[in-house]
């Protein structure tokens, strides 16, 4: 089963805001979250409920909504600035 990978609002914006390879790399990530939204090279914040992946020098953090067979993107960001919100 395919899930389905949403983007909320802030998401949206800061995807936008890096260079155009970068977004290409991103976008390609999230397509591959649809068919395994656990992938070995995702680590898991089991307190935050989010899991956070490595794309380059940037970070996707996530949520997964396994009963609604969805991906939530929060955040998208260089990984010295993404961890200071999520630790």
């Amino acid at each position: 089963m395919a899930y389905i990978v949403t983007l909320n609002s802030a998401a949206r914006r800061q995807i936008k805001k890096l260079p155009s390879p970068v977004q290409d790399k991103i976008t390609h990530a999230l397509t591959d979250l649809r068919i395994d939204p656990r992938p070995h090279r995702a680590k898991n914040y089991k307190v935050l409920k989010k899991f956070a992946l490595r794309v380059g020098n940037y970070r996707v953090i996530y949520e997964i909504k396994d009963r609604n067979l969805m991906v939530l993107v929060m955040r998208v960001g260089d990984r010295k600035e993404i961890y200071r919100e999520y630790g």
